[in-house]
């Protein structure tokens, strides 16, 4: 499956870019093509205002695709119009929306925007960081919420890092709610799709980012597709159903619902006995309003409840965005005020301050113990006999969010 999706990766980077020999260029930002989608629009409306862009695919499955392909010199603006939570995604390259034949009336239920992250053909891996970090940035100042996936442990800031890290090769589901480090974002599998899921009025958000096949080497520029899914909640929902039930999907939504909490209890109790914080403030979203004639169920106590009673407290992990500033300093024996990158300061006399590969930077989460480290001193041929140690306490100083 991975291998099928670098292939349709491949193609589609390889689309969008122009040809060498072509002399016209790409241009986004002088002349834009101006698209607007909204989840659950109407798709005659929706077609009649694209007409001259869209191309109609229909499947006999009972899904309608309405897609709009850039022009091969230019980029698009896509304006999702979704009130509050309305957001404006720039160099579009494709835009896909599904209509289900079976419930018409729902029209528009998801779009996908198929994007990419310049109007250059290139990016440095940085600058790739940062993109996204602006990205996710629009997302929370215009209301969306980070998501967590209905049976995923609700860990937060570095420690869902970490589990992301240790939990999947290629799927890597991110927490929303913070940036990515410098000092993260290297450490991702190259070959990983790092994710991030929101929602806002009544709509699911997902953003993926995937490199290129060609793009080898993180120290050289290159390119990448980010992919972003729109999709009511209602639509997400019901599809979680078997597909004979799908049309009163809410009368089976608890026994899904519990099914989900039963398997995010399972994990959370064991994360909370490894040391680990649990979000206790993150509820799932609630339930779409029901079409009219019909209600929402009531969720049984299991799923609603803040917490597994084996967990008995979690306290929640401060963000990035309220992170202390950096320089911020603390000293061994101390409680780690802030999850980050630390970097050891030495005494003024000692080798570790001038010598290369005896510094000391590592990882902190917070609340963990400062440690004292290896100090080195001078003394007489210390360059071929090497230089004494010993463990000493020192000062800390926060030098990166992480």
């Amino acid at each position: 499956m991975k291998q099928l999706l670098s292939c349709l990766l491949f193609i589609l980077l390889t689309a969008c870019q122009p040809s060498r020999s072509d002399s016209k260029p790409m241009s986004n930002a002088i002349n834009p093509i101006e698209i607007t989608i909204q989840v659950g629009e109407n798709a005659d409306t929706f077609a009649k205002r694209n007409a001259d862009l869209l191309h109609l695919n229909v499947q006999p499955a009972g899904l309608t695709f309405y897609q709009i392909d850039r022009d091969p010199h230019q980029l698009a603006m896509v304006q999702l119009a979704q009130g509050k939570a309305s957001l404006t995604i720039p160099y579009v390259l494709s835009v896909m929306g599904t209509l289900n034949t079976d419930y018409l009336s729902a029209g528009l239920e998801k779009f996908s925007l198929f994007a990419a992250l310049t109007d250059q053909d290139t990016l440095s891996n940085e600058a790739v960081r940062v993109y996204i970090n602006s990205l996710l940035q629009q997302f929370r100042a215009k209301g969306w919420q980070a998501l967590f996936y209905y049976d995923a442990p609700r860990l937060r800031g570095q420690e869902q890092f970490e589990y992301a890290l240790a939990d999947s090769e290629y799927s890597f589901q991110l927490d929303g709610e913070i940036d990515l480090s410098p000092h993260n974002w290297q450490r991702i599998n190259w070959i990983a799709s790092p994710t991030w899921r929101f929602y806002a009025d009544n709509v699911f958000a997902k953003i993926q980012f995937d490199r290129s096949p060609t793009w080898e080497d993180p120290k050289q520029p290159g390119t990448g597709l980010l992919t972003i899914d729109f999709q009511s909640m209602e639509s997400y929902l019901r599809s979680e159903i078997e597909e004979k039930d799908r049309a009163n999907w809410r009368a089976f939504w608890p026994a899904k619902a519990k099914w989900y909490r039963d398997r995010r209890d399972s994990a959370e109790i064991r994360l909370h006995k490894e040391g680990k914080h649990i979000d206790l403030h993150y509820q799932d979203p609630p339930l779409p309003p029901p079409p009219p004639g019909q209600r929402n169920p009531e969720l049984p106590l299991e799923v609603t409840r803040p917490a597994h009673p084996l967990i008995k407290s979690s306290a929640r992990v401060p963000l990035q965005r309220d992170a202390l500033p950096l320089g911020t300093t603390c000293h061994t024996g101390e409680p780690c005020p802030q999850s980050g990158i630390w970097h050891a300061q030495f005494p003024s006399h000692s080798i570790s301050n001038r010598q290369p590969g005896y510094d000391v930077q590592r990882f902190f989460a917070q609340g963990s113990l400062m440690p004292p480290v290896p100090v080195h001193y001078p003394r007489l041929l210390g360059r071929w006999l090497g230089y004494p140690a010993q463990i000493e306490p020192v000062r800390w100083i926060l030098m990166e969010y992480a």
